[in-house]
């Protein structure tokens, strides 16, 4: 601290410039240590001031000064300056205050402020006046010490005496304050820190009373627990080193009473060798003190020889001393217990339908595979086989024939196997269930590559002949992806995936056949899932167009339908074939929003083309639907909708299925196509001739034509059997009563073959390739050349 800043502080308070100065000439006097101020440190019992030498007495040259006084002119002023001095933490020690100070506040309201703010400030009423006497003071402020009046004109020593006397009276009186603060301060935490111990001790102390109150309780209820549950019970007797096992104890072991001694060695001698050590440790802990409870499951050999599990829990209870005393605590049979674990555990790596190890056991194996190939060379392969068809197994068989399919697969996976390398024979090779109609087959130290080609074939033989179904013959062929383990495989998910991704290939190319995983293939994934991510925001960036190709009447020339094609104009790829992205929309289930958008825009266009007078209300618009359209719910009443919003018949509608997706959808079909004909929409067969075919869909369901696949129709000038085979399809047709379109018609020489054998109608490029639907329009006014 600075020493002016140590200085009392004195506030003038007067109006007249004057009368400031004076106040300073006075108390800025501070040279010698005055009489005033020995009287005043002899006073109040201060410590005196060294007195200066007889040099200084005379001089004032380098004196010091004794206060440090501020000037206000009006009572607001003085009232402003005492709030800041006490912010500052520097207030005033003594105030001079003039009574008279027009136009502001008088001296009584400038001091009834100031004690407001400051109720320790030393005031002197300076006046010149008798209109205020002390009796009026008196009755204004009550008897106060802090007060006293100094009559004008003033006498210097009176005005030096009173700044003295009163500055060292609100120094004393401030420093006793502040002890007096400083000692309650340390009474209160002195206080609450006793209080917060008190309320420790007497916590403590309840927490103690009531868990001796839950031990007595709890030894009391356990006694009786016990003895209904069966459990055995020990005390252990530190001191004596002799244990009491109770005859349930004993019994546990298949032992009678007198068979069992007293010794900690009749119960260790029991253990199983390979739990004896944490037995031990455990029990060494309670001895110790280091650990209060025991709970320790172990095997311990019964009298019969067999060892069964245990659960042992214990408690040591404390001497006089704090130390462990005893230990007692009981002993329960969990045998039956840990056997129904270890099945749970055995459970939840198993398929619950074959008994095959699931895709957790499976990983965890090819973990340690590679983890092994690791440390040592070693070859292995992962098979990853996906059942071929089994869908319509259990379509067309149900569920229940689907599952015993299954287990025969299964089966013949493991007979598929050398003996040796059988899943429980030996760890070799691994078999497992991923779920669905996938299996995994894990091959390891393989002598050759090829042994994993060869265990291919043969699966592909023995698990693709026929089951026997309750009376059925069901055949699955299957198909497999095989991936060689490398070093660029750093988990089980990866070398999966890519075994996953070599069947997707083999799968592609046709059914029963297996694929080697190549890093190409890899790649092509990659841009399938592309081209999937694409092809699921076509519709928004309307990437997604409708071509119309005519279907004509080969007598007359006039076009009676057009079929409704699919293209996609991708963003960067340019056109996309149909024949990639239609099966990837069949297959991500996106068929279902796009067979909605092309239904929604073909019978739209087909009232556009009315409205425009360039067709009549008998053109049809012929819409290829998929098995997955087909047989989700509400479709019927979709296409209601669509029909009725396009403000156009039912009758004008043709809905184009394959003879695979009757196969695939036929339950469903029965109870979706009678709503459709209600609505008076037929349904043309695509594609006939080239699946697998039931005449029995023919007759059951409202097919109204067939249509003759391209490649019969492409051959059958050059192929006889082809011809043969177009000319059955068409007699067939017309014993059905059934209408026939021949597809892929290219050429004149191909149109009059098929009006020299009875074709109804045809399409092709003979008469116009797909066309946008505003090319359309000329199209279908027109009698084309037939």
């Amino acid at each position: 601290m600075s020493f002016e800043a140590s200085l009392p502080r004195i506030l003038v308070v007067d109006d007249n410039e004057e009368i400031h100065r004076d106040y300073r000439k006075v108390l800025d006097r501070g040279s010698t240590t005055s009489r005033v101020d020995v009287l005043a440190d002899e006073l109040f019992d201060a410590e005196p001031k060294s007195r200066a030498s007889d040099s200084h007495s005379d001089s004032n040259s380098d004196a010091q000064p004794r206060y440090s006084i501020d000037s206000a002119f009006q009572g607001r002023e003085a009232l402003e300056r005492v709030v800041a001095a006490k912010s500052e933490g520097r207030p005033y020690a003594v105030a001079f205050v003039d009574m008279r100070m027009p136009p502001g506040w008088d001296g009584m309201r400038t001091i009834e402020e100031l004690w407001k703010v400051d109720e320790h400030l030393e005031i002197v009423i300076c006046t010149a006046f008798a209109d205020y006497s002390w009796e009026d003071l008196l009755r204004k402020f009550g008897a106060r010490d802090q007060l006293l009046i100094l009559k004008k004109p003033f006498d210097i020593a009176e005005v030096s005496q009173l700044a003295s006397a009163l500055s060292k009276k609100w120094t004393l009186a401030r420093a006793a304050r502040l002890n007096v603060e400083a000692l309650q301060e340390m009474v209160r935490e002195r206080t609450v820190s006793l209080e917060k111990a008190k309320m420790r001790l007497e916590r403590e102390l309840d927490q103690r009373r009531a868990l001796e109150e839950c031990l007595r309780t709890s030894e009391t209820r356990y006694a009786i627990a016990a003895q209904a549950a069966n459990d055995g019970l020990w005390d252990w007797d530190l001191s004596s080193g002799r244990i009491y096992y109770s005859t349930r104890w004993k019994s546990l072991m298949g032992c009678a009473d007198h068979e069992i001694g007293a010794t900690k060695q009749e119960w260790l001698d029991r253990v199983h060798p390979a739990d004896l050590g944490r037995l031990e440790s455990a029990l060494e802990t309670l001895v110790a003190g280091t650990s209060a409870l025991l709970n320790i499951e172990y095997r311990m050999r019964h009298r019969d020889g067999q060892f069964r599990w245990m659960l042992t829990r214990g408690m040591a209870v404390a001497g006089t001393d704090g130390k462990p005393a005893r230990i007692a605590g009981s002993q329960s049979d969990i045998t039956s217990r840990r056997a129904a674990e270890d099945q749970l555990k055995r459970d939840a790596l198993r398929d619950a339908l074959t008994g095959l190890p699931n895709r957790t056991l499976f990983v965890d194996r090819l973990q340690q595979c590679i983890l092994s190939a690791r440390r040592t060379p070693e070859r292995y392969a992962v098979l990853f086989l996906d059942l071929d068809r089994f869908k319509g197994v259990n379509d067309s068989l149900g569920h229940v024939a689907g599952d015993q399919v299954l287990i025969a697969v299964a089966d013949r996976l493991k007979k598929s196997l050398r003996v040796s390398d059988s899943v429980g024979l030996a760890p070799r090779h691994s078999i497992a269930r991923l779920g669905g109609d996938e299996f995994l087959v894990l091959l390891r130290n393989l002598t050759h590559e090829a042994d994993a080609l060869r265990v291919a074939e043969r699966i592909l033989e023995i698990v693709g002949q026929p089951v026997e179904v309750n009376g059925q013959r069901a055949t699955c062929p299957v198909s497999i992806g095989i991936a060689y383990g490398s070093a660029d495989h750093k988990s089980p998910e990866e070398v999966i995936r890519d075994a996953d991704t070599a069947m997707y290939h083999a799968k592609a190319s046709g059914a029963g056949k297996y694929a080697l995983f190549e890093p190409r293939m890899h790649e092509a994934v990659l841009s399938r899932w592309r081209l999937e991510n694409d092809l699921r925001h076509a519709i928004e960036r309307e990437e997604l167009l409708v071509v119309y190709q005519p279907i004509v009447d080969t007598k007359t020339g006039h076009v009676v339908e057009v079929e409704a094609l699919m293209r996609w104009k991708h963003a960067t790829l340019g056109f996309v074939s149909p024949l990639e992205f239609i099966p990837l929309a069949e297959e991500t289930g996106l068929i279902l929003p796009i067979g909605r958008w092309i239904l929604e825009k073909a019978c739209a266009q087909c009232r556009v083309w009315v409205e425009e007078g360039k067709a009549t209300e008998k053109l049809k618009v012929a819409i290829n639907v998929s098995a997955r359209q087909l047989a989700s719910e509400g479709f019927a009443e979709e296409v209601a909708e669509i029909v009725r919003e396009a403000r156009i018949g039912g009758n004008q509608v043709r809905l184009e299925i394959t003879e695979s997706v009757l196969l695939e959808t036929s339950g469903k079909l029965q109870a979706t196509m009678p709503k459709l004909r209600n609505l008076e929409i037929d349904f043309h067969l695509d594609d006939f001739g080239t699946g697998y075919s039931s005449l029995r869909y023919l007759q059951d369901l409202p097919v109204e034509a067939l249509k003759i696949d391209r490649t019969f129709v492409s051959q059958m000038l050059e192929n006889s059997t082809s011809l043969s085979i177009v000319r059955a399809i068409i007699a067939l047709a017309h014993a059905l009563d059934l209408r026939v379109v021949a597809e892929g018609v290219e050429t004149k020489a191909q149109l009059e073959c098929l009006q020299e054998i009875g074709c109804d109608f045809a399409q092709g490029y003979y008469f116009a390739r797909p066309l946008p639907a505003e090319e359309v329009g000329a199209v279908l006014s027109r009698t084309l050349d037939v």
